[in-house]
C-alpha cells in the first residue's frame, strides 16, 4: 500500500495561510458553537466565534432564534460579550444600539442610518448543541450530520434530546489547529500511545466512514460514536456513560488553538459516572496534546517539508488535507 502526501509543512507556520483559511474555510462551514439552553428563553443571547468571526445568537420576544455576526456597523467594535437576557444589543464602544433580530435601533446622537442591521448567520440546534454556519447558502444541518445522529441513536444508544451541559474545560495548545484536528481523526497512534486508556481503539472492529464534509468513526463493542464536521467540530459518544463530547477547535493564530471540550450528559447521570468519564477524557486529552505541540515544533523547524499518509490508518487526516488544499488552492 503506497502512501500519499501530506499538505506542505508551511501551511502549519504561516500566518498568510490561516488568514485564507479564516476567508475559505471558518466562513463556509457548520460548526459547534455551544449551549443553544443559553438561548431557549426569549429576549435571551449568547456569543460565540465562527474561526476569526465574532457571532451573537439571539431569541426575540417572539420566540425566533437568529444568528448574526456580532460586530457592531459604526467602526467595527464588537458588540457583546458572554450571554443573558435582554431587549437589546448595546455596543459597549460608542452605545449604538440593535434590537434583537440585527437591525439598528439607535446610533448615539446621530439619526440612525437606514437599512443597517447585523449581517445574519445561519443556526441550528440538534438537542441543546448549537451550531453556526456564515455561508449564504448552508447545506442543511440534520441531512448533514444524518448518518452520525443515526449511529448515535443505534450503535451509542444515546439520546440526543436527553442531553444536558455539566462542563466545559479549555485547553489552549502551543500548535496550529490543523496538527490538533488531525490527532483527533485518526486512531494510527492509539494503539502506542493510548494503550491503556483506549484499548482496542484503532485496531479490528474500529470503523471509520468518510463523506462529504463528514467523518464518522464507530466501534459497536464499545458503543462509540465520533462525528468529525470539517472543518473543526468533533463530537464523541459513549454509550456506556450517556455522554457526549463536543469539542471546538479554534485558531488564536497560526501556532496556537483553543481546545474547548464541552461535556454533556443525559439528565439522569450521576455526578459520579460524570467525574469518571471527565476524569478519564482528560487523561487521554492529556496524551495526546504534547504530540500535538511535538508537530508543530517539527514543521516549523525548517527541516521537515512534507510528510507521507497511510491512505487507510490516517483516512481521517487525508480527508480533511483534501477538503482544506480544495479550499484554499481553487
Amino acid at each position: 500500500m503506497s502512501a500519499v502526501e501530506s499538505i506542505p509543512a508551511d501551511w502549519y507556520t504561516r500566518p498568510e495561510i490561516l488568514a485564507l483559511e479564516h476567508e475559505r474555510v471558518f466562513g463556509q462551514h457548520w460548526q459547534y458553537v455551544g449551549d443553544a439552553s443559553l438561548v431557549a428563553e426569549p429576549n435571551s443571547y449568547m456569543t460565540g466565534r465562527l474561526g476569526a468571526m465574532p457571532i451573537v445568537v439571539t431569541r426575540d420576544d417572539a420566540g425566533v432564534l437568529r444568528g448574526m455576526v456580532n460586530v457592531c456597523r459604526h467602526r467595527g467594535a464588537v458588540v457583546v460579550d458572554g450571554c443573558g437576557s435582554r431587549k437589546t444589543l448595546q455596543c459597549r464602544y460608542h452605545g449604538w444600539t440593535y434590537r434583537l433580530d440585527g437591525t439598528l435601533h439607535r446610533a448615539t446622537q446621530m439619526s440612525a442610518p437606514e437599512g443597517v442591521r447585523l449581517p445574519q448567520i445561519s443556526v441550528t440546534a440538534v438537542g441543546n448543541l448549537l451550531f453556526a454556519c456564515a455561508a449564504p447558502d448552508a447545506p442543511d444541518l440534520e441531512v448533514v450530520l444524518g448518518q452520525f445522529l443515526e449511529q448515535t441513536r443505534d450503535v451509542a444508544g444515546v439520546d440526543i434530546q436527553r442531553l444536558e451541559l455539566r462542563q466545559s474545560i479549555d485547553h489552549e495548545i502551543q500548535a496550529n489547529w490543523k496538527a490538533v484536528v488531525e490527532n483527533f481523526v485518526e486512531c494510527y497512534h492509539c494503539p502506542l500511545i493510548h494503550s491503556v486508556t483506549l484499548p482496542g481503539y484503532g485496531g479490528e472492529g474500529y470503523d471509520v466512514e468518510i463523506q462529504e464534509t463528514t467523518q464518522t468513526q464507530h466501534m459497536e463493542s464499545d458503543r462509540f460514536n465520533f462525528l468529525f464536521l470539517f472543518p473543526n467540530t468533533q463530537v464523541s459518544v459513549y454509550g456506556n456513560s450517556s455522554a457526549l463530547i463536543a469539542r471546538a477547535l479554534v485558531p488564536v493564530d497560526e501556532k496556537r488553538t483553543l481546545l474547548t471540550l464541552d461535556y454533556w450528559f443525559h439528565s439522569d447521570v450521576s455526578a459520579e459516572v460524570e467525574k469518571e468519564l471527565v476524569e478519564w477524557f482528560e487523561t487521554v486529552v492529556g496524551e495526546d496534546l504534547p504530540l500535538c505541540e511535538s508537530v508543530q515544533s517539527g514543521v516549523s523547524s525548517g527541516g521537515f517539508e512534507r510528510g507521507y499518509l497511510h491512505p487507510e490508518q490516517e483516512a481521517g487526516p487525508w480527508h480533511f488535507q483534501r477538503l482544506l488544499s480544495a479550499a484554499l488552492t481553487d
